[in-house]
């Protein structure tokens, strides 16, 4: 593989890492709320 296509393809993998790293994070705070309908209704 060409140099270039290393160089684009380690930084697609390192942006999408940090994209999908954020977005667990900020999920994260969010989603510990969460209660099932059985547990509303209990």
């Amino acid at each position: 593989m060409p140099d270039k296509a290393v160089k684009i393809l380690l930084t697609t993998g390192i942006l999408c890492a940090a994209f999908v790293g954020l977005l667990w994070t900020t999920m994260q705070d969010g989603t510990q709320y969460y209660l099932e309908v059985e547990e509303v209704m209990a």
